[in-house]
């Protein structure tokens, strides 16, 4: 009678190694072969411990149940007199992934998805590595698209039990959308749902943006802006299914079909407000545009509940939580909205801080913050501070956050994050003048000078007849109410007989003082 085993089981059979013994006590277990893989990691696996008593198929189990981890590529067990040795030999590790042929998604992407489906460098080359690979890249190209891109990868051998991997990528062609049907809609024709997609049919510029090439993405994200769409104008109850792609047999045409159940159009019932109300809402309940008798919306709802929480946070209440609960009416096709608002705790701010502010003082920076420490917190006055400190030129990026003061509650500390840029300017110029000859002229201004937040400005002009100096500083905060004040000198001299036009010459020396008053927060008067 002749016998065979599948290959998987002549594999594992040839890889497990184990000697057979009576049964006996293991005072110990001994491991024998680790280089990379952790000795607690072997341990985990094993259902054996030291003391207890080791039969033949105690012994096979634990075997398997190494061999299974997919870390070795053989294991031995044996007695060594009441010891119980364990012999492994380890998989090789993956020192190096390579990716070649890949242009339409970047390398650091495909590699990125290869970490997500637990293949990096380092890690050891288990059986199931190459077909997980090969499939986590697949995908990336199909949901692209590139339903006829192949991957290839390939096992490179190297020292010290390493191995490289090679993936050649062929990325084939973009599948084309070839048409987009959109079914069930009547309130909306197929052209005002087919405008909030992304993804379109071929047309004359389609070649040059592309929208008709197919990607799953975006079309997840065009079936969620088809919702969004009726939801922001009275459909609340909406049904847009899973479109349905179809592919051709060449591989390079997608036809869509999305299904809408659009339901009954909605109104606005009754707007209230409930929860605990730390302040009077009802200001803010009448500047919402969320009211009664208009046409439901999703969008109107989130800007009341963004209304709400600003008037709260402009209070003090700065972890305020507002939160809109709708009561579908199907009988009157009416929405009830109610805001239900929980107010946490009033907030103090416990200090203000500055960051990025490498050569602008903090001095400068602070008095354009409303937002005073040991004061209520108010998110428009930290909103105003941020706006203040972009509007001084003086930074290229300005960001405004709040951080939680550990163990406090009610208290958090304001952070500017700031980054610097030029706020200084150097200029030449040369010129001809018939009457004049060369014209020479040279400017250094400085908005910042040395962080100080004063401006300064200094410039040159000379002719054959004229030599002219200027010389100006402005100190925006003269006194600590912004009232702001400058300096302007001046030296003027002309030869008028350089120019034939008279036989005298005139020297001029000025000094001026400005001084602005602020009239609001935008403009001031000099």
């Amino acid at each position: 009678m002749r016998c065979t085993l599948p290959l998987s089981a002549l594999a594992l059979a040839l890889a497990i190694s184990v000697h057979a013994a009576e049964p006996f006590q293991a005072s110990d277990i001994r491991i024998d072969g680790l280089k990379r893989v952790s000795s607690g990691s072997v341990f985990d696996a094993l259902t054996i411990q030291p003391g207890d008593r080791v039969t033949d198929a105690d012994i096979s189990l634990a075997t398997r149940a190494l061999f299974e981890t997919g870390f070795f590529d053989q294991v031995e067990v044996r007695a060594d007199g009441d010891v119980l040795v364990i012999e492994v030999t380890e998989r090789p590790a993956v020192s190096r992934i390579d990716i070649e042929g890949n242009q339409a998604i970047k390398t650091d992407d495909l590699l990125d998805s290869l970490r997500r489906a637990g293949i990096v460098e380092g890690d050891v080359l288990k059986r199931a590595t190459l077909d997980q690979l090969e499939q986590a890249i697949q995908r990336q190209y199909t949901s692209r698209g590139r339903y006829d891109a192949t991957v290839s990868s390939q096992i490179i051998e190297q020292d010290r039990n390493r191995v490289g991997l090679k993936i050649s990528i062929y990325e084939g062609s973009v599948a084309t959308i070839s048409r987009i049907a959109i079914v069930g809609n009547e309130a909306f024709d197929d052209d005002t749902l087919l405008d909030e997609m992304s993804l379109t049919e071929p047309g004359v510029f389609t070649w040059f943006s592309g929208s008709d090439n197919y990607e799953t993405e975006k079309l997840s994200a065009d079936v969620e802006a088809i919702r969004s769409y009726y939801l922001n104008r009275g459909y609340v109850n909406v049904e847009v299914s899973e479109p349905q792609v179809e592919l051709s047999e060449n591989l390079e045409d997608v036809f869509i079909t999305i299904t809408v159940n659009e339901g009954q159009e909605f109104r606005v019932g009754a707007v209230n407000v409930g929860g605990d109300q730390p302040i009077d809402l009802s200001v803010a309940v009448e500047e919402m545009t969320l009211q009664s008798g208009e046409i439901f919306s999703r969008r109107l709802v989130n800007e009341a509940v963004n209304t709400m929480s600003k008037k709260l946070g402009d209070a003090g209440y700065a972890r305020a939580q507002v939160r809109a609960v709708p009561e579908i009416n199907d009988e009157t096709q009416t929405v009830d909205v109610t805001l239900v608002v929980t107010p946490g705790p009033l907030v103090y701010v416990r200090r203000v801080e500055f960051r990025g502010n490498t050569d602008t003082s903090d001095v400068v920076l602070r008095r354009e913050i409303p937002q005073l420490e040991a004061s209520v917190s108010s998110a428009a006055a930290i909103e105003k501070g941020r706006i203040n400190l972009q509007r001084l030129g003086f930074f290229s990026l300005v960001r405004a956050s709040t951080r939680p003061v550990p163990d406090q509650p009610d208290q958090v500390d304001v952070v500017y994050e700031v980054k610097e840029q030029a706020s200084g300017s150097l200029s030449a110029s040369v010129g001809f003048s018939q009457g004049e000859g060369v014209l020479l002229g040279a400017a250094v201004s400085q908005k910042n000078f040395l962080g100080s937040g004063n401006a300064l400005s200094f410039s040159l002009q000379s002719s054959s007849s004229t030599k002219e100096a200027r010389f100006s500083f402005t100190d925006p905060y003269y006194t600590i109410d912004g009232v702001s004040r400058g300096v302007d000198l001046y030296f003027a001299q002309t030869d008028f007989d350089s120019t034939g036009t008279a036989d005298y010459s005139t020297d001029e020396t000025g000094l001026g003082l400005t001084f602005g008053y602020p009239v609001s927060n935008e403009s001031r008067i000099s």
